[in-house]
């Protein structure tokens, strides 16, 4: 289950699953998915209740008998940061809760004239998962809008073409 700061459900909330920790003594291990053994990583969605299932390998690994004690998620939803969670699989499920945070806009120009760098690539750094290119909506003419920004500092690179290439 995802919720907001207030409790309440979150429907469409994507959770990537890209890592996992043990039972037992190695249960602060953290490892990344394995493609080979599990195949690609389980990607769900949250519904109207804010809630997702998810199956995963029940045997985290096999050779030295280690069963899976919690999976890792990279949590995204275009109104809230990214966050990644890790979301144990024994006990009752506690919920992930995602915090709003700040909307950024931003646009380019270009020579004397101020004339608008149309094509931009944002790209902004800081928090558990770096904002990817996709994650900014064209809004306006040369207007980027992100989606929500966690609080703190980051760094924002913008690329972009001129009209003459």
């Amino acid at each position: 289950m995802v919720t907001d700061e207030d409790g309440k459900p979150i429907e469409g909330v994507k959770l990537k699953a890209d890592g996992f920790r043990v039972k037992g003594p190695l249960q602060g291990s953290a490892y990344g998915w394995d493609w080979q053994r599990f195949g690609p990583p389980p990607t769900v969605t949250t519904d109207v209740t804010g809630q997702a299932r998810v199956k995963y390998p029940t045997m985290a690994i096999a050779d030295e008998k280690l069963q899976t004690g919690a999976i890792t998620f990279a949590v995204s939803h275009p109104g809230f940061p990214p966050v990644q969670a890790d979301f144990a699989v024994d006990g009752p499920a506690k919920p992930i809760q995602l915090t709003r945070g700040i909307r950024v806009d931003i646009s380019a120009y270009f020579g004397s004239d101020h004339r608008p760098v149309g094509e931009l690539v944002p790209k902004m750094s800081g928090g558990p998962h770096s904002e990817e290119p996709e994650d900014w909506v064209k809004t306006g003419e040369s207007i980027y809008t992100s989606r929500e920004v966690s609080p703190g500092v980051h760094l924002l690179q913008l690329m972009g073409r001129l009209p003459s290439g």
